[in-house]
């Protein structure tokens, strides 16, 4: 389960993580690693198929990216990941509604 209560952020400190776009901002890669069964691989995984944020994730969606790195990897093993990917996305939105 992912801890929403203890991440604060403004949009302004969001979008100042996100000057580089090889990298996940600060903010996005601390939801996504507190979810259960993500680590930094996955988002290694997502920046080989062009996904590099949060607001990426959600807008391409879960179910399209999961199918984009499972091409890539030519494994449908990493199908896995879609519940964790939902939660880390659902907690996301929350905060992103919250400010």
């Amino acid at each position: 389960m992912i801890d929403t209560t203890r991440t604060s952020i403004s949009l302004l400190e969001h979008e100042r993580t996100y000057e580089d776009p090889n990298t996940w901002p600060a903010v996005d890669r601390q939801l996504l690693l507190s979810s259960t069964h993500l680590g930094p691989e996955v988002i290694d995984r997502l920046r080989a198929v062009g996904i590099y944020s949060l607001y990426d994730l959600r807008v391409i969606g879960v179910d399209r990216a999961v199918e984009m790195v499972c091409d890539a990897l030519g494994s449908k093993v990493w199908r896995n990941r879609r519940r964790a990917l939902i939660r880390a996305v659902s907690a996301y939105v929350d905060i992103t509604n919250r400010i």
